[in-house]
């Protein structure tokens, strides 16, 4: 079994230097289609929500790319831009994974592909990256 890791900083350079339109797009609020199912610390999503792909808040950049519930035809050819992208030789690290391996990533610093077999369990810290900013929907209302 094997994950394949990007850093979502390398995309978004890459996309700096070699699309900015496809860049622009990708830091609006873009329409995903569907919910996803929450984890145990995000809110419930309902349908219709915006987000963007990359996003700088206070200073600290964070991304995130769910291709499922992306509404494609809103990006264009962002989409393919960023596909392109990850493409490039060198970017991109596959990483063989065993029985009883853990890999522990930063999903707003770290794209990591789905693989049958394999669970994400969500860890929030009090002071993350969902605390404010334009993912901060994604966050659990405390209470």
């Amino acid at each position: 079994m094997e994950v394949t890791l990007l850093s979502a900083a390398a995309l978004h350079n890459a996309l700096l230097k070699n699309d900015r339109a496809a860049l622009e797009v990708l830091y609006r609020a873009l329409p995903h289609l569907a919910p996803e199912p929450p984890g145990p610390h995000l809110a419930p999503e309902p349908p219709g929500r915006r987000l963007p792909v990359f996003a700088v808040t206070s200073g600290v950049f964070a991304a995130r790319c769910d291709r499922a519930t992306l509404d494609a035809e809103a990006c264009g050819g962002a989409l393919g831009a960023l596909d392109e992208a990850a493409a490039t030789p060198g970017l991109a690290l596959k990483l063989p994974l065993r029985p009883g391996d853990l890999l522990c990533v930063n999903p707003f610093l770290v794209w990591a592909s789905r693989v049958p077999g394999l669970s994400a369990l969500p860890l929030v810290m009090p002071s993350s990256r969902l605390s404010d900013g334009a993912f901060a929907a994604l966050h659990a209302a405390e209470g």
